[in-house]
């Protein structure tokens, strides 16, 4: 009798054992799978993280805006430009620059200058010029407020293009990419900045500036420069031969030689350089 029982409630361990283990293998085949959908789900939204930028809308404003050197602001403050810049830069609120290779963010921040350039010059119905865009403020006080939030923070036209553009991509192309809204500024780019053609970009941005004859003109007898070579002529700094006779200009000399052609190559590194009078007119008829 004892031996039946026994028996009988080792038989009902057993299956209870059973039932149990089956149970704990559903669970744990259950939270694996949990996980691995987690997980994917979590490099899903990263990759949707990463390409967020709307840049099919900053693509349609330069489409419907940008003719020739010169902006329709008019166009710009209404209808689909005007919805297509203000979708853009809703895009780049957030932060997203440490996910984005350098070229990336090389690239990112070149478009974000420019669209900001565009937003400003319509806050500023009848603006003449963005150098006396405030009147009772000193001048290119345009360039210095902070009003657009740009990868997580508050930025001015100013801290792009001196505390992240020029400091940390230490490219001198970048002041043939940016656009200042004015007639002297180098003309905007039809289409959007981006990272796996960007090298080929700016040097595309660089022959457009040194081709245009009204921002700079090349002879023998004299190199009629932008201003911005002037401005910025540390940015052009190049090494120099102790060994060869010193210039004047020898940075400017470089990167012309660099990039010109023919004989204009040969008369970077002799001609006279002068620098032009820069026009802050603005580019295009006021908004």
């Amino acid at each position: 009798m004892i031996i039946r029982v026994l028996c009988h409630r080792f038989s009902l361990f057993t299956i209870w054992y059973g039932v149990l283990s089956v149970a704990c293998q559903d669970y744990h085949q259950e939270s694996s799978s949990t996980r691995r959908t987690i997980a994917v789900r979590s490099s899903s939204q990263q990759s949707m993280q990463i390409g967020r930028v709307n840049y099919d809308a900053w693509a349609k404003t330069l489409s419907l805006v940008v003719q020739g050197d010169q902006v329709n602001y008019q166009a710009l403050n209404q209808g689909e430009a005007r919805k297509a810049l203000d979708l853009y830069l809703r895009s780049i609120q957030d932060p997203i620059t440490d996910q984005l290779s350098r070229q990336a963010r090389f690239a990112f921040w070149i478009n974000a200058y420019n669209a900001i350039t565009l937003r400003h010059v319509i806050n500023y119905p009848g603006l003449k010029s963005v150098a006396t865009a405030i009147p009772s403020a000193p001048r290119y006080q345009f360039f210095k407020q902070r009003r657009y939030k740009v990868d997580g923070q508050l930025v001015s036209l100013d801290d792009i293009e001196h505390t992240i553009l020029r400091p940390q991509f230490t490219d001198p192309r970048v002041h043939f990419a940016i656009n200042c809204a004015s007639q002297s500024c180098p003309t905007l780019h039809l289409t959007p900045y981006r990272a796996h053609k960007l090298e080929q970009q700016l040097q595309d941005a660089v022959q457009r500036f040194l081709n245009d004859s009204s921002r700079n003109q090349f002879s023998v007898e004299q190199f009629n420069l932008s201003k911005i070579f002037s401005w910025f002529e540390k940015d052009f700094a190049a090494p120099i031969n102790p060994t060869q006779p010193q210039i004047d200009h020898h940075g400017i000399r470089t990167f012309l030689a660099k990039h010109l052609k023919g004989e204009q190559r040969k008369w970077a590194l002799i001609a006279p350089i002068h620098f032009l009078p820069y026009d802050w007119a603005l580019n295009g008829q006021a908004p």
